[in-house]
Formats: C-alpha cells, structure tokens, sequence
C-alpha cells in the first residue's frame, strides 16, 4: 500500500470517527431536551403524605415556616416546634395588636403601639429590647437587626437595634418635612433602609420612596439618605427588599424595582390599570395578585423578576382573596388556600391540582423536588408529588 493510499485510510477513519462522535453528541443533546421537556411538562396526580404528627390548634394562632421548623403565635406568645414536633423554644408575652417579620431564619415580634420587642431564629431565642416610644412599624434581617418605626406626639424616629437591645442606628423625620412613613423595609445585611413616605400638597396627595446607606457610602450623607423618588397622586403602603441590592415597593397604580447594593436607583416602573390585592415575593420573583375578568378565575397572578420582567401569568379559581396564599420554590409556583392546591412551573403550566380534607394552614417547601411540610388544623405531616 502506498503512502497515499495510507493517507487517503486515515482520513477516511477520521472522517468516520468524527461523524460517529458528532452524531453521539447530537443524540445525547436531544435526549437531554426529551427529558428537559418531559420533567417540565410532566403533570402529578398525586400528593403523597408521609408520617402525620398530630397537633392541636388554639384559635387566634397565627403559624409561620421559619427554615425547617414551624413557629406559632398569637397575643400570648410564641412558639417554635420542628417537623418532628420537638419544642425548640417558648417565649410568653402580652400583646393586644401583635406585629410580626420574619427574614430568613429569624423572627421578631412587638405589639402595635408597645415597647417591646422580641427576637428569635428557628434554634434559640435571640434577645429582647425595650424602647422609648411606641412602635408603629416593624422590620428585622437575616442577621438579627431589627428596625422600628417610633413615634412621639410630633416626631417619627426609625431606630436600629442588635439583638441586646443596643441602638446601631436612628434618625428622626417629620411629617411637614418628609411625610408619613406608610411603608418600610430593611435589607437583609441591614445596610440598607427603605421608606415609602405619603404627604398632602395642594390638594394631591403624593409619596416619595427614600433609601438610606448604613454603611460606609451614607456616613457623609445627611440621615444618611443617599437616594428618593417622588410620585404624584400616589400611595405607596408596602416596601420590600428582596436581597441586598434589590427591592420593589407597590402602590394603588404602579409598581417600582430599585437596583443597587449602595445607592438604590429606580431600574423599572410600571403602571397598574387595578388595584393590587396581595403581594408575595421571595429573593428572585414577585408575585402581585389581582382582579381577573373571568367569572370562573375570578384572580390573576402575575410572575415578575428582578428585572421587572414578568415570567408568567396565572388565572386563579379561588373564591376570595383572603383565601390564596403564594410561594415560591425552585423552579415552581404554588397557590393554596385551605381546601385547595396548585402548583404550577415558572411557565405557567400547570404542574398538580388538589383538594385537602383538613384545612391547611401552611405548605411550605422542602429541598426543592416537589417535597413539602404541611401543616393544618390538627396535624403536621411532610408529602411530596407523584
């Protein structure tokens, strides 16, 4: 055999191997995508429950998943219990208007009005303060800071607190300077305070949203306050960060996005053409609930990201608001109310729907993959969907 007929072998080889390998990975791409396809469009018909544990609810109890562990309170005090139906910790108290934020896996409490306020994670309880005028507002981070709003018969104070009680932090506003503050967040390393303020001029009544730095970036600034948005004929009642460097606040015809671990600059605003009746997020996605044209889904959801991009669009078939409650897990969306469940991909397509016999009162994810803790009026039990 000669060198070119060898040559021309080899080349001939090559090409086949190429073409084997070639096809190899275009079959295994599109096996990939079958089975990307199947598991997002797959539907459940089951939920399947695991080990009940059986509770027993008082009335006027609120509950609230804090990590793994399950907390209840109401004017008496507060509890923690994990799945297994362990007491973590008990802490008594007297309130007659209790108000509650969570942030992680930390929680804090204080009565409307009241002077003391009570901090916990899902292990231990954290501390207890006290301070000097009531509280009108509440707010805590995934670090234990809490910020109050307090008021005295002509001055607002917003107050930052660690967990002993000791101020980090205050600054006071009036409302012939400022406004009212009708809104406020913290933001979960506590660097960063948001305040929606509402005030009267010229017969209109208008908000401006403020932002203000803790750290480094607003210790030159006056308050602190490093940026403020004003609207005209506009009310701003709910703030939120959703991370460190992004947070959205919700009025009666828009809703804004501000974007900036420093200086929060607005990053999107739309307008409303109806009223938003609830607000659901976590750290990826908002969800605003709305009034829907639809005598059979009388409710809408819809999905937006950080961006203020919205992902999807759901009709809802609950019979009231109050009823529907929203969370988001990885990768899915689940609206419920105590009868019913659905859960849905970010897509919009529908993934399960349900029915329960108990009223639930929580369902909370686990670990992605469809498994959830639930928890109703007399029992606690995990399930997942098949």
């Amino acid at each position: 055999m000669s060198k070119e007929d060898m040559g021309e072998l080899l080349k001939k080889h090559r090409l086949v191997f190429a073409g084997r390998i070639l096809l190899a990975i275009v079959a295994i791409a599109a096996l990939a995508v079958f089975i990307y396809f199947q598991y997002t469009n797959r539907q459940y018909t089951e939920m399947a429950m695991g080990p009940v544990l059986v509770r027993q609810s008082v009335s006027g109890t609120t509950d609230i998943a804090i990590g793994d562990n399950l907390i209840t309170y109401s004017c008496d005090g507060a509890s923690c219990m994990n799945s297994s139906g362990d007491a973590i910790w008990n802490q008594t108290f007297e309130m007659q208007n209790p108000m509650e934020a969570h942030c992680g896996n930390v929680v804090a409490f204080a009565d409307y009005d009241g002077r003391d306020v009570y901090v916990m994670d899902n292990e231990k309880i954290l501390g207890q303060l006290s301070t000097n005028m009531p509280i009108r507002k509440l707010d805590v981070t995934s670090n234990g800071v809490i910020m109050t709003i307090q008021e005295d018969s002509k001055v607002t104070w917003i107050y930052l607190y660690d967990t002993t009680g000791k101020t980090l932090a205050y600054f006071s506003t009036r409302m012939s300077n400022t406004g009212y503050p009708t809104a406020v967040s913290v933001s979960p390393k506590a660097k960063l305070v948001g305040i929606g303020y509402t005030y009267p001029e010229a017969g209109e009544l208008k908000t401006r949203v403020a932002f203000y730095n803790f750290g480094d970036v607003g210790e030159n600034e006056i308050d602190h306050l490093v940026s403020v948005y004003n609207y005209s004929d506009t009310f701003v009642p709910f703030i939120k960060f959703m991370n460190d460097s992004t947070a959205f606040a919700v009025a009666d015809n828009r809703f804004m996005i501000y974007s900036g671990s420093e200086v929060p600059e607005i990053k999107k605003e739309l307008l409303l053409d109806r009223q938003v009746l609830s607000v659901y997020n976590n750290e990826s996605y908002i969800g605003l609930i709305f009034y829907n044209d639809d005598t059979e889904h009388p409710f809408r959801l819809e999905v937006y990201n950080t961006s203020g991009e919205m992902v999807t669009e759901i009709p809802l078939a609950f019979t009231g608001v109050a009823d529907v409650k929203v969370v988001f897990d990885e990768g899915s969306i689940i609206a419920y109310s105590e009868s019913m469940c659905y859960v849905y991909n970010m897509s919009g397509r529908i993934k399960y729907e349900g029915s329960f016999d108990n009223g639930v009162r929580i369902i909370s994810p686990r670990n992605g993959n469809y498994k959830y803790m639930i928890v109703t009026n007399d029992s606690i039990y995990t399930a997942g969907l098949n």
